[in-house]
């Protein structure tokens, strides 16, 4: 699974002051918008929750957002003709949008305390996030929950979602093949194959020339089922740790697992 096609919208001039208009008659405040939209109320209500950080940027008129998330606010203005807002013209819409399996924006609550701390470390100097936990807790949600609402605010990162299937090998260099191949590296040579050093540094090389969101899913099954706190393959450690420590890194990797690694 990779990022869908769904594009980004911003308003357009005219719809600006169509917005404009509204807020004057209603006597609307942007600070009373705010409180009014970007809090639980309006999932009390049936309606969609969204960022403070979307709705500033709808109001400013000057980045894109989520098309689900533009019509959210529309509605909220009272506007059901949302294309009469948007700004449609083709530069102004992006293919980005993250489409995922488990994380409903409509439906999500609680959390919110977790998600902000998360959110803020993630966007900060944090590079690497390992979320544990027994099986169906949410993990896959609540990684998802903190990529779309990063792509909320800065739309510019790759979205890549990875799981380790059931039965899946466990070594560094067949897992990093198929990771390599999700960002587009397709032609790789039998030498780098059978090299998990070239493997990382190819991947390394990916991850921080470009801000890419890796989540990869279940790495419980990469781990020793004799020894579940230690990698079957030790090199994931050696590569976790060069993810740490070179000097610059533009993505964000979120992990989720069972256990977490004790070498970790």
């Amino acid at each position: 699974m990779a990022a869908s096609t769904r594009p980004t919208i911003r308003a357009s001039a005219d719809g600006l002051r169509r917005i404009a208009v509204i807020k004057k008659k209603k006597g609307w405040t942007n600070q009373e918008l705010v409180d009014r939209w970007t809090n639980k109320e309006i999932v009390n209500n049936g309606k969609r929750y969204f960022s403070r950080s979307a709705l500033d940027r709808f109001l400013a008129g000057k980045t894109p957002i989520s098309q689900p998330i533009f019509v959210a606010i529309c509605q909220a203005f009272g506007i059901d003709d949302w294309e009469a807002i948007a700004d449609l013209s083709s530069d102004t819409l992006q293919a980005q949008l993250p489409s995922f399996s488990s994380y409903n924006q409509q439906t999500w609550a609680g959390r919110d305390a977790l998600v902000s701390d998360l959110l803020l470390q993630l966007q900060g100097k944090i590079r690497l996030l390992w979320l544990t936990g027994m099986s169906g807790i949410g993990k896959t949600a609540l990684g998802e929950c903190l990529a779309s609402q990063a792509w909320e605010s800065n739309s510019s990162f790759q979205w890549v979602y990875l799981e380790i299937l059931e039965g899946s090998s466990k070594d560094f260099a067949s897992v990093a093949e198929k990771w390599l191949a999700k960002l587009g590296e397709h032609k790789l040579s039998p030498a780098d194959l059978n090299n998990p050093e070239q493997l990382a540094t190819l991947l390394l090389q990916k991850l921080q020339s470009q801000p890419y969101w890796i989540q990869m899913d279940a790495l419980e099954r990469l781990l020793n089922p004799d020894q579940p706190t230690e990698f079957v393959d030790g090199y994931w450690i050696t590569f976790f740790q060069r993810c740490l420590t070179e000097a610059h890194f533009a993505s964000r990797l979120v992990l989720t697992a069972q256990s977490l690694p004790a070498a970790l």
